[in-house]
């Protein structure tokens, strides 16, 4: 009984010393396995980790004293380095539980936007954190006369890397249908037949030339400029297409090939 009084004694004397050096080096410890669990924990993302490393970075290096763009900067560099430990583990949790699986690859929107929300909510209370977790003393709110920082320039910064993730995310879902798309008219393509050219002649539309040509499936028309071959057609030559669009009462092919 008489140790864990000691004990208690010597804690509690620990945490009301003004001297916080060993306290912040112990907490400075702590996040840094915490960092380390985490990345071992979950699966490798580059961009995931890059953007964990540099905004846990410029996180820690706006609180520090000499490079501070908060408005209450702290004394200790340890400390700030353990806020940046901190970010770097929410931000890779989070953006790796959020990060979706898609049909054309990993969307890191929801993850992200999220992510630095709460690195956003971490800048401004970290210093007020600080203080409660006796690693800071009263100090730090000497010079603003506030418990909170300022995360403006985060937030803005942080909403344009959003929206080049989300402007990514539809561009990549475009070149997937895109080539979803062509894929299945190569099925259908394939699934084509050839038909003989029976008759055919060319026409002005619209100021260009198109070769009409006539076969057992219909009449189509096609450019000389798109598909030059059509210049040499005969009676020998077989055509295979696919029907896409209908104008001026002639078919013209979303795919075309010739044999002359």
């Amino acid at each position: 009984m008489e140790k864990l009084l000691l004990l208690r004694s010597k804690i509690t004397r620990w945490f009301t010393s003004e001297n916080h050096s060993l306290w912040r080096t112990v907490f400075f410890i702590i996040t840094v396995l915490l960092a380390g669990f985490v990345s071992f924990y979950f699966s490798y993302d580059p961009l995931i980790f890059w953007t964990a490393v540099i905004t846990s970075v410029v996180i820690a290096l706006s609180l520090f004293g000499p490079c501070s763009f908060a408005q209450n900067d702290l004394e200790s560099f340890r400390v700030s380095l353990a806020w940046g430990c901190v970010n770097y583990s929410l931000f890779v949790t989070i953006s790796s539980l959020l990060l979706q699986k898609t049909e054309w690859g990993n969307s890191h929107f929801l993850g992200f936007l999220v992510a630095f929300i709460i690195s956003a909510i971490l800048i401004v209370i970290c210093s007020y954190l600080s203080y409660l977790l006796k690693l800071e003393d009263i100090s730090v709110f000497s010079a603003s006369g506030s418990k909170f920082n300022n995360c403006r320039t985060y937030m803005i910064l942080s909403f344009l890397f959003i929206m080049c993730i989300g402007f990514n995310n539809i561009e990549d879902s475009n070149k997937y249908r895109e080539k979803q798309k062509i894929e299945q008219q190569n099925i259908l393509f394939d699934k084509e037949e050839w038909y003989t050219v029976r008759e055919w002649h060319t026409e002005i539309l619209n100021g260009n030339t198109i070769y009409v040509i006539k076969t057992a499936k219909g009449r189509i028309g096609i450019y000389p400029s798109k598909y030059p071959k059509i210049r040499d057609v005969n009676n020998k030559t077989k055509i295979k297409y696919l029907a896409g669009d209908k104008k001026d009462g002639l078919i013209f092919p979303k795919k075309f090939e010739i044999k002359n």
